[in-house]
């Protein structure tokens, strides 16, 4: 679809702009909307790396807690950095769509992504941040086009959660999740919102603290309940692949996954590599992190332990005062001199 100007409450706004724009506090684009991706566009306000960066989030909720609040934004500080920065914000799959498998949105709306990201800012890479799920999709893309990407940082990947076992919810063992998608196609959204609600209760004044301080600032913490609430539907065929094959089985970690008709093999991955661990994460525990950077390739990859909740990489006061900036000198060390901003060039798909 061709690019629309997205920024909260504007005149010329369609219903599904307003949708959007609204749960997030940047001024953004949508330079492309097909299959089951939107893809927003974050500009930088003055001269930009040459390298722009795709951000890759979880298919079961929206992506505006990269986008929570000023001061609070992961987009907002990369943004600030000179970098440009494009969002999936995945759209929820109907009853239609519980064929769509890691195929579909790896092959199909990512190497979209891609294509609109490399056309625009004219170049032929594209550096890659995945977040949970989203670094599982962005790896396993990484894996299958390995050329195209030039820089790659995982926060908190789920990479071997056979690993971590007793911290998998019982509803994710194979028996419950082939029940789950033959009764409803799709994994429900109430499933995982039932899931997060207990998880939040069970951490409320420490999520409270880690993104407010001692100030208790309500608009940031309410605006996080409101994201809280946000889960969406899992497609029913990329619900079973990943909690049955790469959580269960491991496939990934085993070399053993095929993605489309080909093996997704972690060492054709030869970019430079963070991966960034959260040493309280109470979703993703370290231990299901760590061994990505020895699958990999890499000549330059890095593990880095950050102390903070799963939640906290991205909302956490301690992430923005410090993560956020050295993830972006990452990336300026790794990238080409800086040039002016240039207007974008259209991308026609």
């Amino acid at each position: 679809m061709p690019a629309e100007e997205v920024r909260s409450g504007g005149p010329q706004d369609t219903a599904a702009q307003q949708e959007t724009s609204s749960d997030f506090c940047t001024p953004s684009r949508i330079v492309y909307e097909g299959g089951k991706l939107r893809l927003l566009h974050y500009a930088p306000d003055g001269p930009a790396h040459r390298t722009p960066i795709l951000f890759i989030y979880a298919l079961i909720k929206r992506a505006f807690i990269l986008d929570l609040a000023p001061g609070r934004s992961v987009v907002q500080s990369l943004v600030g950095q000179g970098f440009h920065v494009y969002l999936t914000d995945w759209i929820p799959p109907t009853s239609a769509d519980s064929w769509r498998g890691l195929d579909a949105y790896v092959n199909e709306d990512l190497t979209s992504a891609m294509r609109v990201v490399t056309k625009e800012r004219g170049t032929k890479q594209v550096s890659i941040i995945g977040y949970c799920q989203g670094a599982l999709l962005g790896i396993i893309y990484a894996a299958l086009h390995p050329r195209q990407v030039r820089n790659f940082v995982a926060l908190a990947i789920p990479l071997e959660m056979s690993a971590a076992a007793a911290l998998v919810p019982a509803w994710l063992s194979a028996q419950t999740v082939e029940l789950i998608s033959g009764l409803y196609g799709n994994c429900p959204a109430w499933i995982f919102n039932a899931f997060s609600s207990m998880r939040l209760m069970a951490r409320l004044a420490q999520f409270r603290e880690e993104l407010c301080g001692r100030d208790g600032r309500s608009e940031v913490f309410e605006r996080f309940l409101h994201w809280m609430r946000s889960d969406v539907p899992l497609a029913g065929r990329v619900f079973r692949e990943v909690a049955i094959e790469i959580f269960g089985k491991n496939r990934l970690v085993r070399g053993e996954l095929s993605v489309g008709d080909k093996s997704v093999e972690l060492e054709r991955i030869t970019c430079p590599l963070l991966n960034v661990v959260a040493r309280f994460d109470e979703l993703v525990p370290p231990r299901a992190c760590e061994r990505l950077t020895d699958l990999v390739g890499s000549r330059d990859k890095l593990s880095t332990v950050f102390p903070s909740s799963h939640i906290g990489m991205a909302t956490g006061i301690a992430a923005h005062e410090k993560l956020w900036p050295a993830v972006g000198q990452w990336f300026c060390e790794r990238d080409s001199p800086r040039r002016e901003v240039s207007e974008p060039r259209r991308a026609r798909l």
